[in-house]
């Protein structure tokens, strides 16, 4: 007789999953995806490792899930913002401001998520995220130019560049600044280069 799961054993199964997945990204926050492995994740949920390996056949696949529900939660907050009330120049804005200062208050992970050395299939996910918040940023800016509130230019490099503008700046953590800025500073001078590189000649000074 072949056994067959029922909705008890299925939600048990979903939930224990879902516990896994949170306890790694809360070891992704405090120590990067060097401090994630089959065997620390099974003490911090407190079952045996080989039950760990009934949902994640290595560490490869452990990462890479938990990369794509880390990133996932960030996406679709700067999605959410940008697709919200607001001029293009105010949603983009409020979209560089929101990310960047949810990376400042928590550069563990946001270093994980951006920049750390994983795996191939984490890298090749990696790329493909960033294009998604650089599809994200592409349609405020081809609205931005409809509404002439930006300069005519290549969507895809503007937003490119942005993605790539504002990863590159918070790989650095605000402490290695020197103390020449507050955080509000750091993040607006951000937003503000950003919203230059893309704008006509009319000054955006609003603070989001």
């Amino acid at each position: 007789m072949v056994y067959k799961a029922t909705e008890k054993t299925k939600a048990h199964k979903q939930a224990r999953r879902l516990l896994l997945i949170n306890k790694a990204v809360s070891q992704i926050k405090s120590g990067g995806f060097t401090s994630l492995t089959i065997e620390s994740l099974a003490q911090d949920a407190g079952i045996a490792v080989g039950t760990v390996y009934k949902y994640f056949d290595c560490k490869a696949s452990l990462c890479l899930e938990v990369f794509k529900v880390a990133t996932e939660i960030e996406l679709a907050i700067i999605n959410d913002i940008s697709s919200g009330c607001g001029t293009p120049n105010e949603r983009l804005g409020k979209a560089i401001t929101t990310f960047s200062r949810r990376a400042i208050h928590s550069q563990q992970q946001a270093f994980a998520l951006i920049f750390e050395p994983i795996n191939p299939l984490v890298e090749m996910e990696r790329l493909n995220y960033r294009k998604a918040y650089a599809l994200i940023f592409e349609k405020i800016i081809i609205e931005g130019i409809e509404s002439k509130e930006f300069i005519e230019q290549s969507t895809y490099l503007a937003a490119t560049a942005i993605v790539g503008i504002i990863a590159e700046v918070l790989v650095r953590p605000l402490s290695q600044l020197e103390n020449k800025y507050t955080e509000d500073q750091f993040i607006e001078e951000i937003k503000q280069f950003c919203l230059r590189s893309i704008a006509c000649s009319t000054p955006y000074n609003k603070h989001y």
